[in-house]
């Protein structure tokens, strides 16, 4: 069941976080307000989120159920649970910009494409990874998709028109973390999560440029990074560094490290928002649950940190303006993401 509830007001910006350790739980907690969060009920092991562009819908792919629950941001209540040609494992998720489509990949390598004017799957887009797909990106023009596996060392472009393999970019002897497009669409980061043999962390963002994909520009940041996002204006991007605790600012023209910022225990995820003022990044406590540090982007400089449900927590980030509101959602729930947060499913 969930203490669902309409919000109230405009402007308000949500901050939506799957808990995919308990009971099977997003949270919903209103930024700026001292209201309780709203505790929404939907699978086993919820880890993905995405918030549509243009639709008042939250998704959230279910780990352990092999669903994906439909959540209407204006009631914060489940208003279907979508089963059928999801597959097993369901995990990161991402919108097509113009709402009409969104994408969660799953356990057996594939991308699920759901319409969200039926809340019905369309069809299951081949990779060529055999591996969970772990994570996911989409150009902003909406017409490339990418995904890839942190099991696995290579990078599917996708036409997302059709849902056709269009190259594979391969990286060798790494596993690939997060991944975003630039907002120009010429350039795709991808976080170097750790070196395959020997096994240690990855230190590096390699910087792809679209019109080709050849050989990448190498930034190094911190230690397991395992989530990247771009500032509203591209002239920043953000990458959460697990290892060292940590988020590691790229200065994008110049394509290198400009600024640290110390947050919270194993951070991972980094959400953007709306105008552009403050990050808000998801950590773990040392009691297993959740946090969420925040950061002023004027200035660089960790200003507070909010409750943020239970589980570990680990993917890439949307941010979205729905309607009179804002909503910023965490998709959660990188299983390999950090030996030091706690593990599901493996």
């Amino acid at each position: 069941m969930s203490n669902g509830k309409k919000l109230s007001g405009t402007n308000t910006p949500v901050l939506y976080v799957t808990d995919c350790v308990g009971d099977g739980t997003v949270t919903a907690l209103t930024l700026g307000s001292s209201a309780p969060p709203t505790i929404i009920s939907v699978g086993r092991q919820p880890q993905g989120l995405v918030v549509s562009p243009v639709i008042q819908l939250v998704y959230v792919a279910n780990y352990g159920s092999g669903s994906v629950s439909v959540i209407s941001a204006a009631t914060n209540t489940v208003i279907k649970t979508i089963v059928d040609g999801i597959g097993t494992n369901p995990w990161p998720m991402v919108a097509h910009p113009d709402g009409s489509k969104v994408y969660v990949g799953n356990g057996a390598g594939g991308v699920v494409v759901i319409s969200t004017a039926t809340n019905s799957v369309m069809r299951t887009i081949a990779t060529g990874i055999s591996a969970t797909i772990t994570n996911l990106a989409i150009s902003p023009d909406g017409s490339t998709l990418y995904a890839n596996s942190g099991f696995d060392t290579q990078i599917a472009v996708i036409a997302a028109s059709n849902g056709t393999l269009v190259t594979t970019i391969q990286l060798g002897n790494y596993n690939p973390g997060g991944m975003a497009v630039s907002p120009s669409g010429s350039q795709l980061y991808v976080c170097i999560y750790r070196q395959v043999n020997p096994r240690v962390s990855g230190t590096t963002v390699s910087v792809f440029d679209t019109s080709t994909y050849g050989e990448p520009v190498s930034i190094t940041v911190g230690s397991m990074p395992g989530c990247v996002v771009f500032g509203p204006s591209g002239q920043f991007a953000y990458v959460a560094s697990e290892e060292l605790d940590q988020v590691d600012v790229i200065d994008v023209v110049q394509q290198k490290l400009t600024a640290t910022i110390p947050v919270g225990f194993a951070p991972a995820d980094i959400a953007i928002d709306p105008g552009g003022q403050q990050a808000y990044v998801s950590c773990v406590r040392a009691d297993g649950g959740a946090s969420i540090s925040v950061i002023n982007l004027a200035t660089n400089v960790l200003t507070g940190t909010l409750a943020g449900g239970t589980g570990a927590f680990d993917v890439a980030v949307i941010k979205i303006r729905v309607g009179n509101r804002d909503y910023i959602g965490f998709p959660v729930g990188k299983l390999i993401a950090n030996p030091r947060r706690v593990r599901v499913g493996d």
